[in-house]
């Protein structure tokens, strides 16, 4: 539904009690479409988010089911065809400072992580963990990233999804955020306020934590995740945690490359310490 015509709607029917004057894109994904929109006195009132009708539905459901979350946005409007869907504006930027790591991430377990819930329809969303899912996203990294990695480390990473794909089960299948990066993290005066954009999957909670920790290249130490990782879920593997730190690793050096190559070297560094241990301790 192309940007004009939501606008014509929402005015047309007076969606909001106040006046709707002004409204501005915001840059959004590969399908969607962001505008923030308000009145004269407040141009920043309300986010209208615009995908495909099942992206929106998952989106909708997933902050429908976590409303009690202060973090995640609040639903204020439903397009009956799923088209778009508003919500209340999070003031804010999407502006991580390095050395924020571990503050934010345990406050996002605290208030966000530990209230994750199961999934009851796990047919309606991607099960993560599923091994040939995971075996496509490997070889897929594996064709992005290429020489950047050694034939071993190539490897190493196969190796770790066999053994993975034998001990994960849609028995961990919580209702995940699924895009859970520093990029979808709001601060205003360098306080989180909020979580937006997910891209809701079934997997078990520490998909959504690795996946928020190698978001960012900073302080991506073994002594930083352990404590994370405890405080989630108490009792752990070391190894296994080891293991699914590289597959998200794996995953994130190809994302860089892709979107953020100036912090391919800290990534490297990352990698060279994280290979390290797991070779220690295999």
């Amino acid at each position: 539904m192309v940007i004009n015509n939501i606008i014509n709607e929402i005015l047309t029917n007076n969606t909001f009690p106040e006046s709707i004057t002004t409204w501005n894109k915001l840059s959004g994904g590969t399908n969607s479409s962001v505008i923030v929109i308000g009145s004269n006195t407040n141009p920043r009132l309300y986010v209208v988010k615009s995908n495909t009708p099942e992206q929106i539905r998952c989106e909708v459901d997933f902050l429908l089911t976590y409303k009690s979350i202060s973090k995640l946005p609040t639903i204020r409007y439903v397009d009956r065809n799923f088209d778009y869907y508003i919500y209340e504006y999070i003031p804010g930027q999407t502006s991580y400072h390095v050395g924020q790591k571990q503050e934010v991430l345990t406050e996002l377990i605290e208030q966000m992580l530990h209230f994750y819930i199961k999934a009851t329809d796990v047919n309606q969303y991607e099960w993560i963990e599923n091994p040939d899912t995971v075996a496509n996203d490997v070889r897929y990294s594996r064709s992005v990233i290429g020489q950047y990695l050694s034939e071993k480390d190539h490897q190493i990473v196969w190796q770790i999804h066999l053994q993975r794909s034998v001990r994960k089960s849609q028995q961990e299948g919580y209702l995940l955020h699924g895009d859970y990066g520093v990029h979808n993290f709001i601060f205003e005066n360098r306080k989180l306020t909020g979580v937006i954009d997910p891209i809701p999957k079934i997997g078990p909670k520490r998909f959504d934590l690795l996946y928020a920790f190698c978001s960012s290249p900073d302080h991506l130490y073994l002594p930083i995740l352990l404590p994370l990782i405890e405080f989630l879920e108490g009792d752990f593997n070391q190894l296994e945690v080891v293991e699914d730190m590289l597959l998200a690793l794996y995953s994130r050096i190809s994302t860089c490359l892709h979107h953020h190559p100036k912090d391919m070297n800290q990534y490297l560094l990352a990698w060279s310490e994280w290979t390290k241990i797991y070779n220690e301790l295999s």
